[in-house]
């Protein structure tokens, strides 16, 4: 049960810190010169990096257990 907190944990602590990197790129923004369309283009290239690392991390996390199961074996 301690292992499902700790993944719960990290999974939260990621989640938040890709949340605060894009409110602050949001906050470097000059939004007077903006328009909706960009800010949304934006938006959306900053989720597809998250979700393109989380999916590596995913990758990383998956070999590493084959790795570990190899070495047992």
């Amino acid at each position: 049960m301690d292992l499902f907190f700790s993944k719960l944990f990290l999974v939260c602590l990621l989640i938040s810190l890709i949340v605060s990197c894009i409110i602050t790129e949001l906050g470097c923004l000059d939004w007077e010169e903006l328009d909706a369309e960009e800010v949304l283009f934006k938006l959306q290239s900053k989720l597809n990096e998250a979700i393109a690392y989380l999916i590596y991390l995913r990758k990383q996390k998956r070999s590493l257990r084959d790795y570990s199961a190899k070495m047992v074996s």
